[in-house]
């Protein structure tokens, strides 16, 4: 790939547009395989269906990854099928609807503005792909395990065992099958630099989507007051994190929580005001949630009561409950499956680093590692060290609380405003005599898998990182509230843009300060990643030889894009299952 930065940048855009069209492809089949009404079909958002053709794609990414390593040769089919479909399901709704073409001074000025807004959207893209390029900076766990893992989803099919190498590598994080995806193997190779960026444009175009939805003149504030008070937030992202330039899922996790947190807000408007639940809705939050556990399981509680609350509301307002609760189910009830198989393989336990149903196989992971990594997650996640200690009492929690105080921005206003926003709502409840039981029931339904999945978060493992979005979208509720009862009796756009500033007081000071971050974009194009000097040690000799091992020599102990089998826990009694065969699997010879 050349490093002229204008092609680099063309050469984004124009993946970034192949994934929009193939991922709308499979997510239009998706849909359309589960029936619904047609008006549902009709109001679905294009990023929707988009969305729902990811979380499929990284299915069949992971079913392919069973038998085939994700090269160039096994991904460009499912991307090109995806195009295939797309193009069909536009041929047949071009066919289906007559079209009506506008003429004079209004189509113009509508074709203008039209015009305007994609090319702000194509330099925002070009933005985006720009500061993607960058080298990923500040996430160490992507020289730990990150590249790490993509290199072996690009080199083999699932390893078993691989967890026997190094612990991390275990992590059964379907993220990475999508960024190895992205990586075009061999003739790319820069995906991580695709994945989220790609999502991150994804997201906004989702909340514009829905802010620009048709009659929004019509529909209740709650179907869209959320999505706007989301967006500020996607600036702090691209700002601030370096996840648009690393293979990161700690990212898209956000990106995902936002989008379901919307979806659902605009579920919930639905709800209450039709008492009726689109099933394409319903179809795309469990999706999107099943997919998110396995992007990452710290998602578990908020996903989980998401999916829970959806599937319940979908099932007591159906015409027939069983059969298309089981429609609803299949998709992401295979999702799941394939997932722990998957875990299964790599290192015995389907939800490493937890044992539950660990199984003790030739490859597996030996219990005592299972454990011993499982310590280090939760006790890093409170102390920032590993120690077993921390996780028998609360001697962590001053030194943990001491630190989240220091997080003004991402923490402590969104907290502080939260709890100021619940006690005026409470106060304006009472003032203006609105409708309690609505208050109460929309509040408490969309609070409910904030606060537990923040509940869920504190009790595993209470990194911010783990769930960093979930602080921001804690205050959306109460603001959004606000904005239902004040508009009526205020200038709503006079509330609205008041509440914008005080809602993202944190994030517009905190881009006051750091403004100069927004030229900090390569300009040369796709950096390549760190490469680190290793040794080679040889492992015991078992059958004829041992096994040849890379072990990086940087203070750091991080691989890197280091050459293939690589880790920095060497391990003298590690052994091939098959001495001759890689892809074969670890295990751990047992005297």
């Amino acid at each position: 790939m050349s490093n002229n930065h204008l092609e680099a940048v063309q050469f984004s855009l124009f993946l970034y547009s192949v994934l929009g069209v193939s991922h709308f492809g499979w997510g239009k089949a998706i849909m359309s395989i589960v029936p619904s009404a047609p008006q549902d079909q009709e109001r679905t958002p294009v990023t929707f269906i988009i969305w729902a053709g990811w979380a499929f794609t990284i299915f069949i990414f992971q079913l392919i990854h069973f038998a085939f390593p994700l090269t160039f040769l096994s991904v460009s089919p499912v991307l090109i099928l995806g195009i295939v479909l797309s193009v069909f399901f536009i041929i047949r709704q071009y066919r289906r609807q007559k079209k009506t073409l506008n003429s004079g001074v209004w189509a113009f000025s509508h074709a203008a503005v039209l015009t305007f807004l994609a090319l702000l959207l194509l330099i925002l893209s070009a933005w985006v792909a720009s500061r993607a390029m960058l080298p990923p900076l500040l996430n160490g766990d992507i020289g730990l395990y990150y590249l790490g893992t993509v290199h072996w989803i690009n080199s083999f099919p699932v390893v078993p065992g691989l967890g026997n190498l190094h612990g991390r590598l275990a992590f059964n994080q379907s993220f990475f099958s999508y960024v190895a995806a992205l990586n075009l193997y061999p003739f790319f190779g820069h995906g991580r630099s695709i994945a989220n960026s790609f999502l991150w444009l994804l997201t906004l175009l989702t909340l514009l989507e829905v802010l620009k939805e048709k009659h929004i003149d019509r529909l209740s504030l709650w179907h869209w007051a959320p999505a706007l008070f989301c967006i500020p937030s996607l600036a702090y992202w691209a700002l601030f994190y370096d996840g648009l330039q690393s293979s990161s899922p700690d990212l898209t996790s956000s990106f995902l929580q936002l989008v379901m947190f919307v979806v659902f807000c605009r579920g919930v408007a639905v709800f209450v005001d039709s008492a009726a639940v689109a099933k394409n809705d319903g179809l795309l939050l469990l999706l999107l949630g099943m997919t998110a556990i396995t992007v990452k399981l710290s998602n578990l509680v908020f996903c989980g009561t998401i999916m829970l609350l959806t599937f319940i509301a979908y099932v007591r307002t159906s015409t027939r409950p069983l059969l298309n609760s089981a429609q609803l189910l299949v998709l992401p009830a295979l999702i799941i499956i394939v997932f722990c198989i998957r875990g299964v393989i790599l290192s015995g336990a389907p939800l490493y680093p937890s044992t539950i149903g660990y199984i003790n196989a030739e490859w597996s992971v030996p219990i005592d590692k299972v454990i011993d990594m499982a310590t280090d997650v939760y006790s890093h996640a409170r102390m920032q060290k590993y120690d077993s200690n921390v996780l028998e009492n609360w001697d962590w929690l001053a030194p943990w609380f001491d630190r989240i105080k220091s997080r003004g921005t991402d923490i402590v206003y969104p907290v502080g405003l939260f709890l100021s926003l619940s006690l005026l709502n409470i106060f304006v409840a009472i003032f203006l005599k609105t409708n309690s039981k609505d208050r109460l029931f929309i509040h408490g339904i969309l609070l409910l898998p904030l606060l537990t999945g923040l509940t869920f978060w504190f009790a595993m493992a209470p990194n911010p990182r783990f769930v960093q979005e979930l602080f921001f979208l804690l205050p959306i509720p109460g603001l959004s509230f606000l904005v239902v009862d004040l508009q009526k009796r205020v200038n709503s756009m006079v509330v609205i843009c008041v509440l914008l500033i005080v809602g993202n007081f944190n994030l517009l000071d905190w881009t006051s300060l750091h403004i100069e971050t927004f030229t900090d974009i390569s300009r040369n194009g796709y950096w390549p990643v760190r490469l680190v000097p290793v040794s080679q040690k040889i492992t015991q000799k078992f059958m004829k030889s041992g096994l040849q091992i890379y072990v990086p020599k940087n203070n750091d102990n991080r691989c890197w894009d280091a050459p293939l089998p690589c880790t920095p826990y060497f391990n003298e009694n590690l052994r091939l299952r098959d001495p001759n065969d890689m892809s074969s699997g670890f295990t751990i010879f047992r005297k």
